[in-house]
């Protein structure tokens, strides 16, 4: 008789953060049966964000701007996988549906020789209406890090 053993290693995807298992609660608790609204605002326009724009800013816009500010295909690619192009915004824009209520919006502004690249991510304006301010400052946080793939973070897929 013969005998092999095969050896398969199975990898568990890394646990989500309690702060993630948070804001996933707080979402299934609260979210509202209500339509998007189809207009987007700043994470700085959303109530009781005034105490976290500095780091939403630092957290989620920056790193994004650093990975893509000189990489518009690099910008595409990572956004084409999860979320829709949106026509006329920026050199690029992509809508995400982070969750079942929850839309985003990445707008991608290449630098050039006079001017600096930016990134804007924008929530659409019901999202208020079911998470707030520091609850959207880790979903945009997750966004950033899943379209960088950041392997420190738990990814949203």
């Amino acid at each position: 008789y013969e005998f092999a053993l095969k050896i398969v290693r199975r990898t568990r995807p890394e646990e989500p953060s309690a702060w993630l298992k948070l804001m996933l609660g707080r979402y299934l608790a609260s979210s509202q049966d209500l339509p998007l609204a189809d207009e987007y605002l700043a994470f700085r326009q959303l109530p009781e964000s005034a105490a976290l724009q500095g780091g939403f800013a630092s957290v989620v816009a920056e790193p994004l701007r650093r990975r893509f500010g000189h990489d518009l295909q690099g910008f595409r690619q990572a956004c084409r996988r999860r979320g829709q192009p949106v026509p006329d915004m920026g050199d690029a824009a992509y809508q995400f549906r982070a969750l079942p209520r929850i839309d985003l919006l990445v707008i991608l502004y290449l630098g050039e020789e006079s001017l600096p690249a930016s990134v804007n991510v924008l929530f659409d304006a019901s999202a208020q209406h079911h998470l707030g301010a520091e609850d959207l400052f880790i979903v945009g946080e997750y966004l950033s890090a899943t379209l960088r793939e950041d392997p420190g973070h738990y990814l949203l897929r």
